[in-house]
């Protein structure tokens, strides 16, 4: 008997551009369907969606949720949030249309307002705790520090798992080993995100 292993594990492999787009479609309905009256276009929408603080944005519930619970789906949200971080910054995709880099760095939560870092650089304790005076502006991923403003964060990476929809429906996006990795977490975030 020989050992096929290795040709059953690469079989094994999730391929997640197809599950991604899939999941998107899941999301573009439930907006069509929650903002009728919102514009006509997927990018007026998602403007629409990354201001809206009333209820109906469920989205943006479920992601303030899974930033301050302690269940083992949270803790595996905020761990996806930091690695789609560290994914995009080794993959470099820009945006399509202006060629402006999608990254933390460089993020758009707002039409209209202009780009800032969702990153907060800061010092922890030598035990890796976060100090007293930045335990209320940041939230803590790991080695990783974002903005403590949910809202703001939220729009910046609602936008940005939009602009990964964009550059690989639009046929922008290489199908590199980088990329896939963007795409996988892009995918498991707006995963956790849809099971409101």
């Amino acid at each position: 008997m020989s050992d096929n292993s290795k040709d059953w594990l690469s079989k094994a492999e999730i391929d997640y551009f197809s599950p991604f787009v899939s999941l998107w479609l899941a999301c573009n309905s439930w907006y069509n369907f929650y903002y009728p009256e919102k514009g006509q276009t997927d990018r007026e929408r998602i403007n629409i969606i990354k201001d809206d603080k009333t209820k109906r944005n469920h989205l943006r519930r479920k992601f303030k949720e899974l930033l301050q619970e302690t269940n083992p789906d949270a803790t595996s949200f905020r761990s996806n949030l930091e690695q789609f971080s560290r994914a995009l910054d080794e993959a470099g995709i820009h945006e399509k249309g202006n060629g402006e880099l999608v990254c933390f760095d460089n993020a758009l939560y707002s039409s209209g307002a202009p780009r800032e870092s969702l990153i907060v650089k800061i010092k922890k304790t030598t035990t890796g705790k976060l100090r007293k005076k930045d335990a209320n502006r940041v939230i803590d991923l790991g080695t990783l520090t974002v903005t403590s403003d949910k809202d703001k964060l939220f729009a910046g990476v609602f936008e940005m798992i939009y602009q990964v929809r964009c550059n690989l429906v639009h046929g922008s996006l290489e199908p590199s080993k980088q990329n896939h990795t963007v795409v996988k977490y892009a995918y498991q975030l707006l995963w956790d995100l849809m099971h409101f």
